[in-house]
């Protein structure tokens, strides 16, 4: 009897171009076109980073398992002077396999809520500095106030990976918010001589969002996104009608 274990891996990394001229960009610019694990989940250079690496075992040919490796999920960093981004839960689909091949699909996302942290901050402030408004609803409304003017929506890659029983593998980034730009990674083993042990990621693609930033806070809230995530601001007003 003969057994092997295939291992398969990508990633992607998401961040702000700085020839977009937003007040917080990533600064280096594209990320580097080879990297390793802590790389990708150090997230130095970008918004987020989506890793997902598979593996099957393989018996006589055969698939019998197969799964989805620890480190796969969202790395990601603080949204613009260091508020904490919103995280959505991670969707992933490893059901679609057989004896031959099996099928991989991982979406992750995030989404950054600055100008309501900073809005709800300067709101209490506000209220604390006049002694007239109770501070929890001077936070409460110099955030809402601060959705109206700048909410932006959720930002996400969607990855696939097809493996093979013969250790044949390919996979891609098969969806992705219209904003920011995208390095698009394939994990390699340097050392073949180490079965399942993905040590390097080398850049295949890159997907250029700053031409799309307009577009996708117009179009990235509800069916634009996985999670279909509506505009806060737009979900309030709605409801108090």
């Amino acid at each position: 009897m003969s057994s092997r274990v295939f291992q398969y891996s990508l990633a992607t990394l998401s961040w702000i171009d700085p020839k977009s001229g937003l007040p917080e960009v990533d600064r280096n610019g594209m990320p580097a076109e080879t990297l390793g694990l802590q790389g990708i989940q150090s997230v130095r250079n970008c918004r987020f980073a989506h890793l997902l690496t598979c593996s099957i075992f393989v018996e006589n040919g055969k698939i019998t398992r197969c799964w989805v490796d620890k480190p796969s999920t969202i790395y990601r960093r603080p949204s613009y002077q260091d508020t904490p981004s919103v995280v959505y839960k991670d969707r992933r689909d490893m059901s679609d396999w057989n004896s031959e091949r099996a099928i991989f699909v991982q979406t992750v996302g995030c989404r950054t809520q600055a100008p309501e942290l900073i809005g709800g901050a300067v709101g209490m402030g506000g209220a604390s500095g006049t002694g007239i408004l109770d501070p929890i609803l001077g936070y409460r409304i110099g955030r809402e106030a601060a959705e109206l003017v700048s909410s932006f929506p959720p930002i996400w890659t969607k990855l696939r990976i097809l493996m093979r029983a013969d250790g044949a593998c390919e996979g891609g980034l098969i969806g992705h918010s219209l904003f920011p730009s995208i390095s698009f990674y394939e994990g390699v083993q340097v050392n073949q001589m180490v079965a399942g042990q993905i040590s390097t990621w080398i850049r295949r693609g890159y997907y250029d969002g700053v031409p799309n930033y307009k577009a996708w806070n117009e179009q990235g809230w509800g069916q634009g996104n996985p999670w279909r995530v509506e505009n806060p601001a737009w979900v309030r007003n709605t409801r108090t009608r």
